[in-house]
């Protein structure tokens, strides 16, 4: 449905995109989800005219949400997700190496859930999240005229977050849903290692190092129009709070060298906040089959200058379709999305490190519903 679902959830899931919909859901329900995800990605050099492909990237990533109702007002639910991630893998000799050659953050969410019926045509809900985070970079750095140095770092955190929700019937066909996200600040707590030649092992800060990184919370809101009991269409806003993302700094324990102060610095990211518009539309074919196809608007939140090989990004154009299938207390759904970003030639890279970026995702996508 390209995220065009705040208002109309229908299904566990409900926990992520609007837990005031658990209301809905009778009885006690599960929903059990993977999504596969191919990634392909290159970069050609303004300078040298040099294509590097990104070696490819798979992900799986596991869902589960589980939702019960209580009585006529109150009903409480769990989610176990993914939603904040990244990675980026290029060759070790690539030209960009002195700013990544591999990048990579995982997050894993638990997120209990309580939902109130205020009213009939009105649900309120709240819940908190817990969240488990790693993070691995890897990247080179110049020690001319002696071969390059290699360093890694690998951390981890837990966070803590909350989820608000709100869900209100305007009329038998219109409804209006809103959520909110807030953000997690992560202080990542690991070491880094260095490979460098053995004249310099004594001077690089090798040992305990941290890194800060704020995962941006966001505002959902959208509105759900179902003119027959067969079709129903959705438009959805999402706001995405990236402005507190301002810098990217590696702080070790140890002293760093002058030798090694430029490619120590911090990263300036002074990410902008971002709009998603999304559009959803389903048809209920059969009592048993359903079709749905979405398109999402992604915007970029990365100023030009401040665009790099550890996360490059631009406007994306999201199209999504999928097929849902209930039978009995069963329902299967099957989606394909396809991302598209905006071919981008950055020109002003604060490194210098100019050229054209191209990327693409594809993501299929296997939920399985139970409602005994």
């Amino acid at each position: 449905m390209g995220l065009a679902y705040t208002a109309q959830v229908q299904n566990p899931s409900a926990v992520l995109y609007n837990p005031a919909a658990i209301n809905q859901l009778e009885g006690t329900q599960y929903s059990c989800d993977g999504t596969m995800l191919f990634l392909d990605a290159s970069f050609r050099n303004s300078q040298t005219g040099n294509k590097t492909d990104q070696d490819s990237s798979f992900f799986f990533l596991p869902t589960f949400y589980a939702t019960k109702k209580l009585n006529d007002k109150w009903s409480i639910g769990v989610g176990s997700y993914s939603i904040y991630g990244l990675k980026s893998n290029w060759p070790r000799d690539w030209e960009g190496r002195y700013l990544a050659t591999f990048a990579e953050l995982r997050t894993f969410t638990l997120n209990p859930v309580v939902s109130y019926q205020v009213a009939p045509q009105l649900s309120v809900a709240g819940g908190f999240s817990v969240i488990y985070s790693d993070v691995l970079q890897r990247k080179n750095f110049n020690l001319f005229p002696f071969p390059d140095g290699k360093a890694k770092f690998a951390g981890n955190d837990f966070g803590f977050a909350y989820n608000l929700g709100l869900l209100y019937q305007i009329t038998d066909k219109l409804k209006w849903g809103g959520s909110y996200r807030s953000t997690v600040h992560m202080s990542y707590d690991g070491d880094i290692e260095f490979h460098v030649p053995r004249l310099f092992k004594k001077l690089v800060p090798e040992g305990g190092a941290s890194i800060n990184i704020d995962l941006p919370g966001f505002v959902g809101t959208g509105l759900c129009y179902s003119p027959t009991e067969r079709w129903t269409i959705e438009f959805d806003v999402y706001w995405i709070n990236w402005s507190q993302y301002d810098a990217l700094a590696l702080n070790y324990d140890k002293r760093v060298p002058a030798i090694m102060k430029k490619s120590t610095a911090p990263i300036i990211r002074d990410y902008h906040d971002t709009y998603d518009f999304c559009f959803g539309l389903s048809y209920k074919a059969t009592d048993s089959i359903t079709l749905r196809v979405g398109y999402q608007f992604d915007e970029n939140p990365v100023p030009e200058e401040n665009e790099d090989p550890i996360l490059y990004d631009s406007d994306k154009y999201v199209y999504s379709m999928g097929i849902g299938y209930k039978t009995g207390k069963w329902t299967f759904d099957v989606a394909n999305v396809m991302c598209y970003y905006k071919n981008k030639n950055v020109k002003i890279n604060r490194d210098g490190f100019n050229g054209r970026f191209e990327n693409f995702y594809n993501m299929i996508a296997l939920s399985i519903t139970f409602a005994p």
